[in-house]
């Protein structure tokens, strides 16, 4: 099923699955160059209050790059925004508009328990960028869920959203609802709450790229496990390629501090 993005109607059976697949496909024929950049695919959950109707509002800010769809899972008319696969930087562009909507509390919506923010990273870019690709994709990827989940208190407070059942600090990544988790063309994150802000949305994105990044640099040159102060140094030295993730940590030294200290 090929996705036409400018006829976002609501629908109640779109799966992100099978619309992110035949663009990840695509994808997948993409030259491999230097700087080729991973490109994320978001879904962003929302309640509505009983007897509001909100995707329509949404369609103007979302045409062309997300599908606007309805969930089992989300009260009244929740909506569930899941974009196209786009590099961050397209990202930073494009949500900028609709968020100052959501800030300005002309767009209601409200996230609760249930609802969240799940990023997908390309496994394309992955695959190319890790030596071994396919062979060691698995091994690679439980090494990840491995440091969340030592270091989930770390995590919880970047994603602003606390352990529960729809996001699980697991070794698993074949189980769904697993911090991070292996889908058939993507690598699912499924900590984050649902994004009020522009901020908390990039911030979001920024953390799954750099610690992605961090990973794949590790695997090439460092043996053993790595430590959340590696992480943090490795985020401190790429400062200026993850501006809203700074930000974030700055702004909660204290809480980060106390977590390095009593691990």
């Amino acid at each position: 099923m090929l996705l036409d993005y400018n006829t976002n109607t609501p629908r109640r059976f779109w799966n992100p699955a099978d619309f992110f697949k035949p663009q990840f496909e695509k994808i997948k024929a993409r030259a491999h160059k230097r700087n080729l950049k991973p490109l994320f695919g978001i879904e962003i959950e929302y309640n509505v209050k009983p007897g509001q109707f909100i995707a329509y509002n949404l369609n103007g800010f979302t045409k062309k790059m997300a599908i606007i769809k309805t969930d089992g899972s989300l009260r009244h008319n929740g909506v569930e925004i899941c974009s196209r696969p786009m590099p961050r930087r397209v990202h930073k562009v494009g949500w900028k508009r609709m968020f100052d909507k959501i800030q300005a509390k002309e767009i209601p919506i409200a996230a609760g328990r249930t609802t969240g923010l799940h990023i997908h990273y390309s496994l394309d870019y992955l695959t190319k960028n890790l030596r071994g690709g396919h062979t060691v994709i698995n091994s690679f990827l439980e090494d990840a869920a491995r440091f969340m989940k030592h270091n989930y208190r770390f995590f919880t407070l970047c994603a602003e959203r606390p352990y529960n059942c729809y996001c699980v600090y697991g070794d698993s990544i074949r189980n769904r609802y697993n911090s991070i988790n292996l889908r058939s063309e993507t690598v699912e994150f499924r900590i984050f709450k649902s994004p009020r802000t522009y901020d908390s949305l990039m911030k979001s994105i920024e953390l799954v790229d750099s610690f992605m990044d961090f990973n794949l640099k590790r695997a090439f040159n460092v043996a053993g496990e790595a430590s959340l102060a590696e992480f943090l140094q490795y985020i401190n030295q790429n400062s200026d390629n993850f501006p809203y993730l700074v930000r974030f940590l700055r702004k909660n030294r204290p809480k980060i501090k106390n977590i390095l200290e009593n691990p």
